[in-house]
């Protein structure tokens, strides 16, 4: 969960709690109005027409009212939630932050090579044609005891040359790169 989320979720409920502190009431005098709940338990406010009433109750909880609000506060604040989701790329390419990436034709580091994923949205880079498969995007290299360490826990098979050079590649898609840019300070380099 980010920031903005966190702050909305922070002030949907202070709204919910001020709602139930400064709730509507139902006068029997007809109508409604908002009064401070502790103020109307403590020291009810004496109306004109509350000689007409045999009990002295005064007000009456609009709990529907009150639930209608609350519904409309929470399903505004779920809204904004989703709004302000992050990318997934976002969360999945935090480790790369700061990182220079290099826009490139894909090529395979080997011939037996056949494929690689964004490490963003697993997008298929390679060389071979197809609908769904990329072939530019953004590289950049880490070291290879960092690409071991993701590649197994993500299921790559180790056994393959996965380094050139003693780095590791990671690629990202054009849109990927793009969502991640700015918060991640990513560089692009030559």
């Amino acid at each position: 969960m980010n920031a903005k989320q966190k702050t909305v979720i922070g002030v949907a409920l202070a709204v919910v709690l001020g709602m139930g502190l400064y709730p509507p009431l139902v006068r029997p005098c007809g109508g409604y109005q908002y009064g401070w709940i502790l103020a109307e338990l403590l020291a009810p406010e004496y109306l004109e027409c509350d000689e007409h009433i045999p009990d002295g109750w005064t007000w009456e909880l609009a709990t529907n009212r009150l639930l209608l609000q609350w519904g409309f506060v929470i399903v505004l604040a779920a809204s904004l939630v989703r709004v302000f989701k992050s990318p997934k790329a976002l969360e999945l390419l935090k480790d790369y932050q700061g990182a220079t990436f290099r826009f490139k034709k894909y090529t395979a580091p080997c011939e037996d090579w056949r494929y690689d994923h964004c490490a963003g949205c697993w997008a298929t880079f390679a060389e071979y044609g197809g609908s769904d498969v990329l072939h530019e995007g953004y590289i950049t290299s880490v070291p290879s005891d960092q690409t071991a360490d993701e590649s197994e826990s993500i299921g790559h098979n180790t056994d393959v040359p996965a380094a050139v050079s003693g780095a590791g590649l990671i690629f990202v898609c054009t849109r990927c790169f793009n969502q991640c840019r700015d918060p991640l300070d990513f560089k692009v380099g030559s």
